[in-house]
């Protein structure tokens, strides 16, 4: 009977330390934030803000925006942006110099992030996101500077304009299960001097550029196969690549022609022409649809133009667009809205106007710096920075020359009311460097430093973010 008695509290005791446990652990998960919406704007304030404290430091979302990665000397921080006091994982990379911030980059795709030191790496390590473990490492030989390329969760490292090396190393990241460096799954030997690679979203292609004596050869080859598809020649150069985001068509800009040209993939049968007068540092910037190109629009009014990628023809121009190009503008709703700030005057003030690329007409005309004829510091810098996934809010950030801050202003697209308008604290030492949404539009990042190479301490210095409480 007593034994007995022993037995049943012994079990209520153990069912109640199981209760507690369950509960402790249920207390300790995160509950993940609202996404931004017209209705909660009002609400967003800074909730977590980090020093990196390292030179070259930087910081990413995870693909669905339920991380924040931050680099530290050594290492790579992964935060959950909804408990900015927890401690976060940490992913130490071994042999950094002191007070230097390693490189990282997700795997899309995959639930992999991968670490290396620029100049100093003799792998690559690959890391489970979750729990922060190391998985692999990628043996990258007796190779310290290289450059990236990721797509369809693999990646491509290659040396650019190396005179000893013509190598492109491909890994399918899914298959680095081991903790010894792992040879790469495929090698591509180019030959010649590599200018540029660049892997198609779904991994399957990978396009490359080679530097010859008098020419440069554009190549595509078949990733799984290692064939090569496609080739052609060009006495000028290729100063930009970028693959459609459905991996079907390749974009590409001649140097000094002034074009940008979209060939099929991955045989080149189908060629589209597009007269694009790009100015200063080239890119392709495209709509998350690949539907539409912005281009700069040359004449005495320089602007900006909506190029429809299936005919080649311009939709429409801006020739009131502030050109700071390439980021005064942003795309909505996976390339239907097309928001864009105007060029800042006394007499007119500042604007953002939003279209809809597929209706063909202005949705809405957004006064975000009224005019100010009186002002000596009237000039103000209007950059949209994007829209919130079901494009319902459009973050906008306003910089008025003269002492007055940076500020970052939150307006419903439906109605250009302003919902949230936060006054950022800088430091004068530590200009703003990058606004950015999360994926899942509930959190904005924002980073400050220095953002010249040749600086003491270049690099992101501080990171912030701000959500709904």
């Amino acid at each position: 009977m007593h034994r007995g008695f022993r037995f049943v509290t012994g079990t209520i005791a153990l069912w109640w330390l199981a209760i507690s446990i369950a509960g402790s652990a249920a207390a300790q998960e995160t509950t993940p934030l609202p996404v931004i919406t017209p209705q909660n704007a009002a609400q967003i304030a800074r909730i977590g803000v980090v020093d990196t404290g390292a030179t070259g430091a930087s910081y990413a979302w995870s693909p669905d925006g339920r991380l924040l990665a931050i680099t530290a000397p050594g290492e790579v921080r992964l935060y959950d942006p909804s408990a900015p006091d927890a401690e976060p994982l940490r992913l130490p990379v071994s042999d950094a110099p002191d007070g230097y911030a390693p490189q990282f980059a997700f795997v899309p795709g995959t639930d992999r992030l991968i670490t290396y030191l620029w100049g100093e790496a003799e792998s690559v390590q690959v890391w489970d996101v979750a729990s922060g473990t190391l998985v692999g490492q990628l043996d990258v030989g007796d190779r310290r500077t290289f450059n990236v390329t990721i797509g369809g969760g693999r990646i491509a490292l290659y040396v650019p304009y190396a005179a000893t090396t013509s190598i492109v190393q491909v890994w399918d990241i899914a298959h680095v299960a081991e903790t010894e460096a792992r040879e790469a799954s495929r090698v591509f030997d180019l030959l010649i001097a590599v200018q540029t690679a660049l892997l198609s979203p779904d991994g399957r292609w990978l396009a490359t550029v080679t530097a010859g004596e008098t020419a440069r050869i554009l190549q595509v080859w078949a990733v799984d196969t290692g064939e090569l598809v496609a080739e052609e020649v060009s006495d000028f150069g290729y100063s930009a690549l970028r693959f459609t985001p459905q991996g079907d068509a390749l974009l590409f800009i001649d140097e000094f022609a002034g074009n940008t040209t979209l060939v099929s993939v991955p045989a080149f049968e189908d060629r589209l022409i597009i007269d694009t007068p790009y100015l200063g540092e080239p890119a392709i910037p495209l709509s998350p649809d690949g539907l539409t190109l912005v281009a700069p629009e040359g004449g005495e009014v320089i602007g900006l133009a909506l190029i429809d990628l299936r005919s080649g023809g311009p939709l429409v121009s801006f020739g009131d667009a502030n050109v700071n190009y390439p980021d005064r503008f942003a795309f909505g709703l996976g390339g239907q809205l097309f928001a864009y700030g105007t060029a800042f005057t006394t007499a007119l003030g500042g604007y953002v106007r939003v279209w809809d690329v597929y209706k063909g007409e202005m949705a809405i005309e957004i006064p975000v710096a009224p005019p100010e004829p009186e002002s000596p510091f009237a000039a103000a810098d209007v950059r949209p920075v994007a829209f919130t996934p079901d494009g319902r809010v459009l973050l906008v950030e306003v910089h008025r020359f003269g002492n007055d801050p940076y500020r970052l202003h939150l307006y419903d697209v439906a109605t250009g009311d302003l919902l949230a308008d936060l006054a950022l604290d800088l430091d004068e030492n530590l200009p703003l460097a990058a606004v950015t949404l999360s994926p899942d539009g509930s959190a904005i990042a924002l980073s400050y430093g220095g953002a010249f190479c040749c600086t003491a301490e270049f690099g992101t210095r501080q990171v912030e973010w701000w959500a709904v409480r």
